[in-house]
């Protein structure tokens, strides 16, 4: 009704998302390189113990998907520890 009311006729958003999906994959590999790299010579603990903070930290400011893709990375690196 509002839209009505003050002759607004609603369309959708119509954006180029190719480079931005490019761009979103080429950061989330090289994050995970980086992660690969501080991983190595480090106790596999203290490195899930750090993720693990900061996935509540996301959870708790709401930002759940952050949240679910560090929760996937730590059951990834639990189950490559134990050979899964």
């Amino acid at each position: 009704e509002y839209n009505k009311e003050h002759n607004i006729t609603p369309t959708a958003i119509k954006k180029n998302i190719s480079s931005a999906i490019g761009e979103m994959c080429n950061k989330d590999y090289l994050q995970q390189e980086k992660e690969t790299l501080a991983f190595k010579g480090k106790k596999s603990d203290t490195v899930i113990k750090k993720m693990e903070k900061q996935m509540l930290e996301f959870a708790a400011n709401l930002e759940f998907e952050k949240a679910a893709e560090l929760r996937d990375k730590i059951k990834a690196l639990q189950n490559a520890e134990l050979g899964l």
